[in-house]
């Protein structure tokens, strides 16, 4: 290998400053954002208030340019739903995929749908939190918390 081709050098300069996923699908969904052009922190943490206390999570995938939405991939139900209870009760727009939501070649667009229809479900909470399915009592915040 030449250590003078300046292209090589950036190239393993740039490669190790991507994310280590977790997992394959993981990686193919950062890649897909990637090549959206879909700016995305992985696994940064975020404070959430769960039973009673606070504690921080680490979504998979957070989009700022999309309200802070959490993506997440699980393949397993009861997670997928425990999950998308935690982000609904904090006003945390999210997306929990699984491999369904990967599979094929509408696979990407099935996906941005779905963080499309998530986004548009918290503006609309935003405006109205009264008509909104998630319900203030499902996230009250100890006293003197706003």
């Amino acid at each position: 290998m030449n250590s003078n081709n300046p292209a090589r050098n950036l190239e393993n300069r740039l490669s190790q400053l991507k994310p280590h996923y977790k997992s394959q699908q993981e990686a193919e969904i950062g890649r897909m954002l990637d090549s959206y052009g879909i700016p995305f922190f992985y696994n940064q943490p975020a404070v959430v208030f769960d039973r009673g206390q606070y504690k921080a999570v680490r979504p998979a995938f957070t989009l700022p340019g999309y309200g802070g939405l959490a993506l997440e991939y699980s393949d397993n139900e009861a997670e997928m739903g425990l999950k998308k209870r935690l982000y609904d009760s904090n006003a945390i727009p999210a997306v929990i995929t699984s491999k369904q939501d990967l599979r094929g070649f509408k696979g990407p667009a099935n996906l941005f749908k779905r963080i499309d229809r998530a986004i548009e479900q918290y503006r609309m909470f935003m405006k109205n939190p009264a008509r909104s399915e998630v319900q203030p009592s499902d996230y009250i915040h100890p006293a003197g918390y706003q």
